[in-house]
């Protein structure tokens, strides 16, 4: 069975019940020095009030990060039971290339520090832009280890952070002009570990980028690893007349490993471009192998249609239950987070040495519709499943069937 369920992105509350409910960036990456603003909401989790000036909320640098300005260590406020407080952040990296982390550190007296580490994305400069003239035809090229994939209505730009971690810039065609509705980065990630180990999250290192192309379909062809122990193939293809990018990622170990969790292109909708504020924000629709999730600026309805795994064994079949977990949007980011991370409902699955697993997904970007429904209704058949429900309760609903059918 598939189920569908909220993840707890962060560890368990201190002793007093207090816990971290989210801690990011304001924007998806970091571009050379500039300053970064990091946002960080806590919240009273336990059954009882918290006094005041109990708890610090201290800001620790670890790489790459000097302090901007404004309090690194604020003391927490009086909380009633399962309210939040938030607190606001200014860094500067003190280097245009430099890896940038960070972390938040809970510290009540008596009790063990609460910690969550914050990796920053850092690109030394902004990725570059779609030419500003749509073409009539599909498109492909790559100039100085950035690639463009582009049609009459839709665009995406591959870059890279100064980590070599790959991210994409997607586009839609805003009345003949291309405009930019959201970025994804990292591309692809999996928390793994050798077998009997412990297992860590491992990025999408962007190694090397080939172009293909016939008549009517233009793609890319990514190659690169996941951490030192997996090798990645990521391709991008897209078709005349479509609105859609196709998105394939292989991966395969060279070693045997054990596998818990899978995310491929995490969408931040509005991220350097429109922000946070949208005029409809499509809740996630469950269908027969996966999950949809969209939402619109103005005429403008973009997002991600997320299929689960697939693992090719070649000495046993696995086909493991797999529990697609919604990443929340971390609160005051100026984007809003449509992603969803598969995890194994069972043990970690171990994968043979060389054995493929496959994860597929399709970002969209539609225009000329009324309303959210009516650009999905038109592009999926019936996205609205009254059957399925949302995901507001910590527990898990089975996905329901609705099958696609893709234009």
């Amino acid at each position: 069975m598939i189920l569908l369920s909220s993840a707890n992105a962060f560890g368990q509350p201190t002793s007093s019940g207090v816990k971290i409910v989210s801690f990011a960036a304001k924007h998806g990456y970091v571009i050379g020095t500039d300053d970064t603003e990091l946002i960080a909401t806590i919240q009273n989790s336990g059954p009882q009030p918290l006094s005041p000036n109990t708890i610090i909320a201290r800001l620790y640098n670890l790489t790459g990060l000097d302090y901007s300005h404004g309090d690194t260590g604020p003391d927490l406020p009086a909380l009633a039971p399962n309210q939040t407080v938030t607190f606001h952040y200014w860094v500067q990296p003190n280097g245009a290339r430099s890896p940038l982390v960070t972390s938040l550190n809970l510290i009540q007296n008596g009790a063990p520090i609460q910690t969550r580490v914050l990796v920053l994305q850092h690109l030394s400069a902004a990725p570059p832009a779609l030419p500003t003239t749509v073409p009539p035809k599909p498109l492909v090229r790559i100039s100085h280890r950035t690639a463009y994939l582009e049609n009459n209505r839709i665009g995406a730009v591959i870059f890279h952070t100064s980590s070599d971690v790959a991210g994409l810039s997607l586009c839609a065609n805003a009345n003949g002009a291309w405009r930019l509705v959201g970025t994804s980065i990292p591309l692809g990630r999996v928390l793994s570990g050798g077998v009997g180990a412990r297992s860590w999250w491992d990025d999408f290192n962007l190694k090397r980028i080939m172009p293909f192309h016939d008549n009517k379909t233009v793609g890319l062809v990514l190659n690169g690893m996941m951490g030192l122990r997996w090798t990645a193939d990521l391709t991008l293809t897209l078709t005349a007349g479509s609105s859609v990018i196709s998105v394939k990622l292989i991966l395969s170990p060279l070693e045997d490993m054990a596998l818990e969790k899978v995310e491929l292109l995490p969408l931040l909708a509005g991220d350097r471009s429109y922000g946070s504020t949208v005029s409809e924000l499509v809740p996630p629709q469950a269908l027969s192998d996966g999950l949809l999730m969209a939402c619109r600026w103005r005429d403008i309805t973009s997002g991600i249609i997320w299929r689960l795994p697939v693992i090719d064994s070649s000495s046993q079949s696995i086909r493991p239950s797999w529990q697609i977990s919604l990443i929340p949007s971390p609160v005051g980011t100026d984007f809003n987070r449509l992603a969803a991370i598969a995890t194994t409902s069972e043990d970690p699955v171990v994968i043979n040495r060389g054995d493929p697993v496959t994860v597929s997904t399709r970002l969209f970007a539609l225009t000329n519709a009324k309303n959210a429904r009516s650009a999905l209704s038109a592009f999926i058949g019936n996205p609205q499943n009254e059957n399925t429900k949302s995901n507001k309760d910590s527990g898990s609903v089975p996905l329901q069937a609705n099958p696609l059918r893709i234009k």
